[in-house]
């Protein structure tokens, strides 16, 4: 292994942010602090001695230097080029690991520091209606983006900024080969090759009807050398427009952009086409996504991106994200570059050039969106996923709702978005914005057109309102989810989409459930009751043990509150069996969990009840004022 040396004097920088990474550091003698660009400016993230490592992030994950490193004292480090570095850690498999740990350590604390970091800008402040702005998104090489202020509960316009060029040129020579994390990864293996994803193929039709003006060959150069595509030109295009027609005809296009796909037998199809002036071009990424995925970070079937007629580098970082993003479908951990891609395409994102209009701007906004929610929930970057809220929120105005089905689209990925935070935070008001964004796709929806589509919005519907209930105990909430349960059935028939159907009927039970006790109906809880019997006409044990278990606990609480609404012991003993028998069915598969220990807290609340009954009589049962059971969330 070669050797090279290089002194550093006090307060002289060892490389800066936005660097290519072309080599690593072993601190021989001194110190050196690590720096990484903040809200307030670059905040000091860390320290390192000698014998430590430094730099090795950016060689392993072939992207530029995400901090910044300065000499604190007189410092002495050896280099390791990038070839030798590999060599080294291929020939050690516990170097390998101790290298991924302090890796996974050091993004820790660095992501802790910023996030506490104060910001010098003020935050509008946070009410129970009104869930909290998303934390501006840090990108490579620049302060963080400001947030843009929330008035009237919706996001307005984002404030002007002035991003910095963001360098992108060190990026193509390394995506041309396998990723050292990857590889890195294999030798902790046991230097095992893992298996790979076959590539994706993106095809791309030609841009322009005018061969001299077209974009594709560019556009092929901006997506060449992506680690997991394949990108090339489409053997076949679109039919040829008729005589003096100068334009492609989008409209028209969208319809024949499916068959050409498959034709290619491409897992992404890019195609699209200038305006009469050649002053934009419109590109859909359209991929197998199907249309009624309702997973939180899905891209969109035909997401559309409209760029500068001569749009240049400074897309690149956006276009590779969207080809990307589109290949994966959904949330990937396929590909670790599709987070560096959405920081660095983040500046173009919030600040579109002006000379889009509005409504051009506000695909850029959202295609930004779809990559960086992916990217996010992928890799677990909050500021990503907040960064795609943003996005979205500030997209949807400028969106004419004569597109509808992009406005759909956008609607529902903002909804579940908002839900997938709302689960973990009980926010109401989040819990709400999801709900009026879920409403908002259904006004642009139509039954007749896709019905599971449409039968699925509701249930997520359902499930919201559902939510919004048990945070805030509106009976209202229960009454709308009970509503879109119901119409949801429309769409799932028994007879054409059991499952489905019964996956709706369990849920109508645990919101029927959770009504009566409110309203102490036991009418409305032996509906319940009635409701999942139904269920498991389709919820058989043999079927699906885990679904039966689910349902089966949920009939037992509604049983259990039947027995203390009525004072009638016979719900009791049969809300143990329930419960019992959900116990066993679930065991017998082996699996453990939340579920378990659900159903087990609901048995031994049954059956303290029932041993209070049979030891003593007592006018007032002491199980009828004592802690509720807990129904199961498939």
């Amino acid at each position: 292994m070669s050797k090279e040396t290089r002194t550093y004097k006090t307060g002289e920088f060892i490389y800066q942010e936005g660097d290519a990474s072309d080599c690593a550091y072993i601190i021989e003698a001194g110190r050196v602090e690590l720096l990484k660009n903040g809200p307030s400016g670059p905040a000091r993230i860390g320290g390192l001695s000698k014998g430590e490592l430094l730099g090795e992030m950016g060689v392993l994950d072939q992207g530029p230097r995400n901090t910044s490193a300065r000499a604190e004292t007189t410092t002495k480090l050896e280099v390791i080029p990038r070839a030798d570095f590999l060599k080294m850690i291929e020939k050690d498999p516990q170097a390998a690991l101790k290298i991924m740990t302090r890796m996974a350590k050091r993004l820790r604390d660095s992501d802790e520091k910023l996030a506490s970091t104060p910001a010098q800008s003020p935050k509008a402040p946070v009410t129970t209606s009104t869930p909290p702005t998303p934390s501006p998104l840090k990108t490579g090489g620049q302060a963080a983006l400001p947030a843009p202020p929330v008035a009237g509960g919706a996001l307005v316009p984002f404030m002007p900024i002035d991003p910095q060029t963001v360098p992108m040129h060190h990026l193509n020579a390394s995506f041309q080969r396998q990723g050292l994390l990857d590889r890195l990864v294999d030798v902790f293996r046991g230097g095992r090759t893992a298996a790979r994803r076959r590539p994706r193929t993106v095809a791309i039709t030609s841009l322009s009807l005018d061969a001299e003006y077209d974009q594709r060959p560019y556009l092929l150069e901006t997506l060449s050398n992506l680690d997991g595509l394949v990108t090339r030109a489409t053997t076949n295009d679109f039919p040829a427009p008729p005589e003096g027609i100068a334009v492609r005809d989008l409209r028209q296009a969208r319809l024949q952009a499916r068959p050409l796909q498959a034709a290619e037998k491409a897992d992404v199809l890019v195609w699209g086409g200038e305006d009469a002036e050649g002053r934009v071009i419109s590109m859909y990424f359209s991929n197998k996504t199907l249309p009624d995925t309702d997973e939180p970070g899905f891209f969109p079937q035909d997401a559309l991106l409209v760029v500068p007629g001569d749009f240049d580098e400074t897309w690149g970082a956006l276009l590779r994200g969207a080809a990307m993003a589109a290949a994966a479908g959904k949330p990937s951990t396929d590909y670790p570059l599709l987070p560096i891609l959405a920081e660095q395409a983040a500046a173009i994102a919030l600040q579109p050039p002006s000379s889009l209009t509005p409504a051009e701007q506000a695909t850029v906004r959202a295609m930004f969106g779809h990559i960086a929610a992916q990217a996010g929930l992928a890799f677990g970057r909050t500021q990503l996923i907040d960064a795609a809220i943003q996005c979205y929120q500030a997209a949807l105005p400028d969106m004419p709702h004569e597109t509808t089905e992009d406005w759909v689209s956008l609607n529902k990925a903002l909804g579940l978005l908002l839900l997938e935070r709302a689960e973990k935070t009980n926010d109401e008001g989040v819990l709400r914005r999801a709900a009026d964004a879920f409403t908002n796709a259904l006004s642009g929806m139509q039954r007749n057109h896709d019905p599971r589509a449409w039968g699925n919005l509701h249930v997520r519907l359902g499930a919201v309102q559902f939510r919004i209930d048990m945070v805030s105990g509106d009976e209202q909430a229960l009454r709308e989810a009970l509503s879109h349960y119901q119409t949801a059935l429309t769409a799932f028939p028994r007879f054409e989409s059991p499952w489905r159907w019964a996956d709706v009927m369990t849920a109508i039970g645990q919101v029927l459930q959770v009504y009566g006790d409110h309203l102490k109906n036991t009418d409305i809880l032996q509906k319940a009751v009635d409701v999942c019997q139904s269920a498991l006409e389709i919820r058989s044990a043999e079927a699906s043990p885990l679904l039966y278990a689910a349902t089966r606990n949920n009939m037992g609480s509604a049983l259990f509150l039947l027995a203390r609404h009525t004072g009638d012991p016979e719900y009791m003993r049969l809300a143990a069996l329930s419960f019992r028998d959900a116990l066993a069915v679930h065991r017998s598969t082996g699996s453990g969990g939340p579920l378990a220990r659900t159903i087990l807290k609901n048995l031994d609340r049954a059956e303290t009840a029932l041993n209070r009954i049979e030891n003593r009589r007592v006018a007032q049962p002491v199980w009828a004022g004592g802690d509720l059971p807990e129904t199961s969330q498939d």
